[in-house]
């Protein structure tokens, strides 16, 4: 009874180390401490019945008092949304079946033991721990930021999976009375095909997002370029009438001189460089690509009587795909400033960029009206359809080594990033 007890506790410590670990539960005195609480009182509540009714009866109500205590604590205390936390404690779940596999293998090295099952699979438990934090659980946060109806899709086979496991070890004997060897590794064969399409299905959706979000980007360089060209195209008529109309322009200002007609002159001139000055094409950044997608901004800007500064100093030619990526974040980056300065009373929205010691670092601030949630240090978007700006933006600074963050102080949102 010892043993078997001694491995209740270790698979729930497994369980919980793996769910907030998937969650990224940040490691604060308030997040260990409802931990304790939560271990403490479901490890209670088990020992209590189990004196009162028997591992068997705990067995059958143990999705009550373990996994909805669990599902509760990180929903309701560390604010994770639903689905995420389905997910990982599915996912958990899951994990547990080829530890138990494992175990069981250690444990023929105690065949002639009554608890070699038990002492095998608290022998196997804290290593598959450590190579699932190692090398799963990064996996499993990144597919975490997935939008929730993603993940409720996800979580149906991992829904039938948990269903099929009690059904057919807990609640019946249909499974316990074949072969337990060959039936842990075909469960255990199962989750690992399970985790490896949640993987799978998790790539494909980040390829379809790039894809669009390059399309998305392109169709906006494309519009942006007819409009650059049509500037082109209109600076360069003014132009010639500008050059035409001058033997006009020094008879004129000849004439005020002969009459010593200073102030005429003065005003003639300011005239002249207003309409000269009517001709140049706006340029933020030598980046024909860059400069693009800033231009476009700028125009929404000042549609929306939004003042825009911008201190943007790249390279003319910068690496394709680099150039490519920057230009999303861009685009990311000040739509979200504009969308949101354009709900304040004196909208504003600054922009600064550099490339300094072969990174690409990108500062937007902007003002802003009411309260901005975050999860996991990421703005989160109350909008439906809207919020996948910014994790876009966290991914393709990862996506370089980089980093991304994002503040709100003073009713003004600063995003950082380093490419």
């Amino acid at each position: 009874m010892i043993w078997e007890m001694l491995n209740w506790v270790s698979i729930f410590i497994f369980g919980v180390i793996l769910t907030i670990s998937f969650l990224s539960v940040p490691h604060a005195k308030r997040s260990v401490f409802l931990i304790l609480c939560l271990s403490t009182f479901c490890f209670f509540l088990q020992i209590i019945l189990v004196y009162f009714y028997g591992f068997e009866a705990v067995n059958k109500v143990y999705p009550v008092i373990v996994h909805l205590p669990i599902f509760l604590t990180c929903v309701y205390c560390f604010k994770k949304k639903p689905s995420a936390v389905v997910f990982a404690m599915l996912t958990a779940y899951l994990l547990t079946t080829p530890r138990n596999f494992f175990g069981q293998l250690a444990g023929l090295c105690f065949a002639s033991s009554p608890d070699a099952v038990n002492i095998g699979k608290l022998i196997v438990t804290i290593p598959f721990l450590l190579l699932l934090l190692r090398f799963w659980s990064p996996v499993a946060r990144e597919f975490l930021g997935q939008p929730s109806q993603s993940l409720w899709i996800m979580s149906i086979p991992f829904v039938l999976y948990y269903v099929l496991s009690y059904v057919a070890t807990v609640y019946t004997n249909l499974l316990l009375e074949s072969n337990i060897l060959f039936i842990s590794f075909i469960m255990t064969l199962l989750a690992l095909i399970l985790c490896a399409l949640s993987n799978a299905i998790r790539v494909q959706n980040e390829k379809y997002l790039s894809l669009r979000e390059h399309q998305e980007l392109l169709e906006l360089q494309s519009s942006e370029t007819k409009k650059r060209l049509e500037e082109i195209h209109l600076s360069q008529q003014e132009t010639r009438t500008i050059r035409h109309d001058m033997r006009h322009y020094l008879q004129l200002i000849d004439t005020l001189a002969s009459e010593e007609n200073i102030k005429g002159i003065r005003a003639y001139i300011r005239e002249i460089q207003t309409g000269i000055d009517n001709t140049v094409v706006e340029q933020y950044c030598l980046n024909e690509q860059v400069n693009l997608v800033i231009s476009s901004y700028v125009g929404k800007a000042r549609e929306q009587e939004i003042e825009f500064k911008t201190t943007v100093n790249l390279p003319e030619t910068m690496e394709a795909k680099k150039t490519l990526d920057l230009c999303i974040l861009l685009s990311n980056a000040l739509d979200n400033a504009v969308t949101a300065a354009a709900n304040t009373k004196n909208p504003w929205v600054n922009l600064h960029c550099a490339f300094v010691d072969g990174h690409i670092v990108v500062q937007v601030k902007n003002c802003y009206f009411g309260r901005i949630k975050f999860e996991n240090g990421i703005p989160k978007s109350s909008t439906p359809g809207h919020g996948f700006g910014s994790f876009s933006i966290s991914t393709l600074a990862e996506k370089y080594g980089g980093t991304a963050d994002f503040a709100c102080h003073d009713q003004v949102f600063t995003m950082r990033a380093v490419l």
